[in-house]
């Protein structure tokens, strides 16, 4: 009779044990499930340092984080303009003018020329031009605006923000060249985009852009850059 009773409370003991656990794992997942959100594309990535020649260090630091915009989001950049000018000698006269501070580019117009010193986000533009008005050069701003409407629009800013710094880092007087391997394997990564998206013939454009930049990119090759980079901004502006 005792062990008859020994082996019910073992076996009530088990129903029991088994009882508590199936509740408090159901309850514990039941938890977890109710605390997961669904966010849009916005997260945290490592800048994609791109080393250059002469400067003995790469142009962003390996441990900067780049953080990708929100979903509807406009993100400015910003190109500084000397001038506009129909005669030659005068656009030949402004480019000379502010060489001295990175690689000026022409956009040419019905009947003249737009002299331009870079492209820049809004931070950048500000010291840019505080820097031509100490020197008492005139200046002004043409602003571009790209809003972020899907993974798209997310990965066009990415790869400008990274193309910008590459052709804006060629701007400095000690560097003669960038290497360019790291951010056009970076940029080939991206594959979120979707063919329906509405920019996605400017996205592959700016892909194929930045594939056939030269591994190692020299001075001469910056003016060319802003003028398809300025030339983009304005059809996705």
């Amino acid at each position: 009779m005792f062990f008859i009773m020994i082996i019910v409370i073992l076996i009530l003991s088990l129903i029991l044990g088994s009882l508590f656990s199936k509740i408090f794992i159901k309850d514990k997942q039941s938890k977890t499930s109710s605390n997961i959100k669904e966010v849009e594309y916005i997260e945290e990535k490592q800048a994609k340092p791109t080393e250059s020649k002469n400067d003995n260090k790469s142009n962003v630091d390996k441990n900067t984080k780049a953080v990708v915009p929100a979903k509807g989001k406009k993100i400015k950049y910003i190109a500084v303009q000397q001038g506009m000018y129909q005669n030659e000698a005068y656009a030949n006269e402004s480019i000379k003018k502010i060489s001295a501070f990175g690689n000026p580019f022409i956009i040419p117009e019905k009947d003249c020329k737009r002299i331009l010193l870079g492209i820049y986000t809004e931070e950048q533009s500000e010291k840019i031009t505080k820097m031509l008005n100490d020197k008492k050069i005139e200046n002004s701003k043409i602003v571009f605006e790209v809003k972020c409407e899907d993974v798209c629009d997310l990965e066009i800013v990415e790869i400008i923000n990274a193309y910008t710094q590459v052709i804006n880092k060629l701007s400095e007087a000690k560097v003669k060249s960038i290497q360019t391997k790291e951010l056009k394997t970076w940029c080939a990564s991206l594959k979120g985009a979707k063919d329906k998206d509405k920019n996605i013939k400017l996205l592959n454009e700016l892909k194929d852009r930045v594939n056939k930049l030269p591994d190692e990119t020299t001075k001469d090759k910056a003016s060319e850059n802003y003028v398809f980079l300025y030339n983009l901004l304005k059809k996705l502006s």
